[in-house]
């Protein structure tokens, strides 16, 4: 479990595609920060101290690639990056080279994703529904999460072969908690009616011309 990370890019709700062609998917990037740290879950975990998120790339991900491979070897690390472009994802920057909202050159990134067909049904969440429940356990409902907001998020880390993509290392969007709203990234203004003027109507057409 990913402990107090920040929301980035957050499709939770609704799977979708990043380009045409490709699968729809739900899935989070998250922020990671000095106050991110990482819970390791199952029987043979329960009680440990939740750590730094640093062990992702210095102990888990090392681990889940030998475990595969026999030995460690290299791969595409998809799943945990830092912003800057020194590892497999490039530099979370728009197209004049600033970082996005919330982001800086000091950010490490998490990546996750999950198919809607890959998700069963719990007491929780409908068969193909991403989990995403708020602070009392409830499941949420689409608006309450948004970028920029923090939460807990479980992710499954694991590595594969892929035929023409070569071996990977890659994370599994389990599910997320809401643990508080925070400065929402890219929104959008709220205006009323009260910004806009009023307007004198005119008629189409002159009087004589009727």
């Amino acid at each position: 479990m990913i402990q107090n990370a920040r929301l980035s890019f957050c499709n939770i709700f609704t799977p979708r595609s990043h380009s045409e062609g490709q699968v729809e998917k739900f899935d989070v990037t998250l922020i990671c920060s000095d106050e991110t740290t990482i819970k390791l879950l199952g029987a043979e975990n329960k009680g440990k101290p939740s750590v730094g998120h640093e062990l992702l790339g210095s102990q888990i991900i090392p681990k889940v690639i030998k475990d595969k491979f026999g030995k460690l070897v290299k791969v595409k690390n998809w799943a945990y990056n830092p912003a800057d472009g020194s590892g497999t994802r490039d530099a979370y920057t728009d197209n004049e080279g600033e970082y996005y909202s919330g982001i800086d050159e000091d950010s490490f990134l998490i990546s996750a994703n999950k198919k809607p067909g890959q998700i069963q049904r719990t007491k929780n969440n409908d068969a193909g529904q991403l989990l995403v429940l708020n602070q009392s356990k409830r499941a949420a409902e689409a608006g309450d999460l948004a970028s920029g907001d923090y939460v807990n998020v479980i992710i499954d880390v694991y590595a594969c072969d892929i035929p023409g993509v070569g071996k990977i290392v890659s994370a599994a969007l389990e599910g997320v908690q809401l643990i508080k709203e925070g400065e929402r990234f890219g929104g959008a203004s709220v205006v009323d009616g009260d910004d806009f003027e009023e307007l004198e109507t005119a008629n189409e057409f002159d009087e004589d011309e009727i």
